[in-house]
């Protein structure tokens, strides 16, 4: 058949990451059963709830005693993740760390700002290692502002420690993008911080993807990287400068590539937009954005 394949997920909030339980569907393979996606803020989010509810989405012990389709992705992850400024914060990211112990047979992702504050190699080590770590041969990283050593003198301005960390999983040391399918999904991590110091350039980050995506229109894609294109929140949201505001090519080039989800850090909240195009027009044709900056980090409101 030549029908384009389609994803399939809906979001249930549970705690602070999320968890994506996406099936491919075309008619070559058709749905075996529901697809979910369990989208995590913070447990007092209750507008996520109550749209989790009114979107009739599958019980987490549903999801929990659920065999994998043929050709189904499971993934979990968040971003903002591991910050020891006190034992109080971090705690949190232990306490979102027992959410993905929950899932043993997941895909973990992360969507930058890994090791706060400055993603040297002893946060990495101390800090992300005694909560996420435990779940590094199964996590496929991507960077995020922090991650480059921007905020302490004399800064960095490289992802070194994030990528001898990470290792493999990370893509190739210093670029920060790669490709890898799970399932029948093609999975893109990309990085948002392309044209800033220490960091590559983002019209070759763009060249590989366009090569990375041709041919795959059929397949279903899903993007995740650090910085929101759109977002709500008070941090982020409305700076003009922000990186994420440069990575309108990027989802042009996966919606012309029929990608369609996003997933994005930064800001720590959780947040849902309708299918839309990089302008923020609602589009049939567009990509489902989904911001969940809830690893671990500091909690931050909607602007």
């Amino acid at each position: 058949m030549n029908s384009k394949a389609k994803g399939d997920w809906r979001p249930l909030a549970i705690g602070g990451a999320i968890l994506l339980l996406a099936a491919c569907v075309s008619d070559s393979h058709p749905p075996a059963g529901t697809a979910a996606a369990v989208a995590a803020s913070a447990a007092e989010n209750p507008p996520a709830l109550a749209e989790a509810a009114k979107l009739k989405a599958p019980t987490l012990d549903e999801l929990l005693n659920r065999e994998l389709d043929e050709g189904d992705a499971l993934l979990i992850g968040a971003g903002d993740i591991a910050d020891c400024d006190s034992e109080a914060q971090k705690q949190h990211a232990v306490d979102t760390a027992k959410i993905i112990d929950r899932f043993p047979n997941a895909t973990v992702f992360t969507l930058g700002d890994n090791a706060y504050r400055n993603g040297t190699t002893a946060e990495f080590k101390d800090c992300y290692g005694s909560s996420w770590g435990r779940f590094k041969d199964r996590t496929w990283p991507s960077p995020g502002n922090h991650d480059y050593g921007i905020y302490q003198l004399p800064r960095r301005n490289n992802a070194d420690p994030y990528f001898d960390y990470f290792g493999a999983n990370a893509g190739p040391k210093g670029l920060g993008y790669y490709s890898y399918n799970l399932g029948q999904w093609h999975l893109v991590s990309l990085n948002s911080m392309a044209d800033k110091k220490g960091a590559p350039k983002m019209a070759d980050q763009r060249a590989w993807l366009e090569k990375d995506l041709a041919g795959k229109e059929k397949t279903c894609v899903l993007a995740y990287w650090h910085h929101p294109l759109f977002s709500s929140g008070d941090e982020h949201g409305d700076q003009a400068h922000d990186p994420g505001r440069s990575m309108g090519p990027l989802w042009q080039a996966l919606r012309n590539h029929k990608a369609e989800v996003i997933l994005n850090g930064h800001d720590h909240h959780y947040e849902r937009f309708d299918r839309q195009d990089e302008h923020q027009v609602v589009a049939s044709d567009g990509l489902q954005e989904f911001i969940v900056g809830t690893g671990g980090g500091e909690d931050r409101g909607l602007g």
